[in-house]
């Protein structure tokens, strides 16, 4: 009987922290997103921010978009970066 009061008492604890790291953690490193100017190269931010969740290939308008974060990587918050047909960042976008 106590180890099954111990086991849901560690499985609270875990869930209580995992619930912690999905609402308050950054998807990326936050000084490193910080630093994201616009003109920065592709291989510029993937050093910066390491490699990106997802890759996303927008039509209208003709863009790469690197994401961070999400419900795939247990976050709530995600990091976008945009880049132009030349690779350059033209924008970013954080939501947290």
């Amino acid at each position: 009987m106590r180890w099954a009061i111990t086991t849901t008492l560690l499985l609270l604890l875990y869930v209580i922290v995992l619930g912690i790291h999905f609402c308050y953690a950054h998807a990326a490193p936050w000084t490193a997103f910080q630093a994201v100017s616009d003109g920065m190269k592709r291989d510029q931010v993937r050093r910066m921010l390491g490699t990106p969740g997802f890759i996303r290939h927008d039509t209208t308008p003709q863009r790469e978009v690197f994401f961070y974060g999400g419900f795939l990587e247990i976050r709530f918050c995600t990091m976008e970066i945009y880049f132009d047909t030349n690779g350059l960042v033209t924008g970013k976008f954080h939501d947290h």
